[in-house]
């Protein structure tokens, strides 16, 4: 199994042909959870022994790229790929939700 999230590219003869594109700089930081934790499941499924790698290579690539490009949103969702427990990052997926949603009755 590898996750791959994909974004909306509309089609010139599809009925949201005329749509917005989807891309990195306008997406919400939901979404860039959503998509970090894609690719940390792919590591920790595919190739677990260089997770101990991942984090500081992609904390160099935050300081020297992302935080450039992508703003602040992206750092929580790239902390949380590094390895670090969530209740010391935090984030969104878990919070707010409705019991009747979370729970099978």
């Amino acid at each position: 199994m590898y996750l791959v999230p994909l974004f909306f590219i509309p089609l010139e003869e599809a009925i949201l042909g005329k749509e917005r594109r989807a891309n990195l700089k306008n997406i919400s930081e939901l979404q860039w959870e959503f998509i970090s934790r894609c690719w940390s499941q792919n590591i920790d499924f595919w190739a677990p022994q260089v997770r101990y790698y991942i984090g500081p290579a992609a904390l160099t690539v935050y300081l020297s790229y992302l935080m450039w490009v992508h703003g602040p949103q992206a750092l929580r969702p790239l902390l949380k790929f590094t390895g670090l427990p969530e209740r010391v990052v935090g984030g969104y997926v878990g919070k707010g939700c409705d019991p009747s949603y979370c729970f099978a009755k």
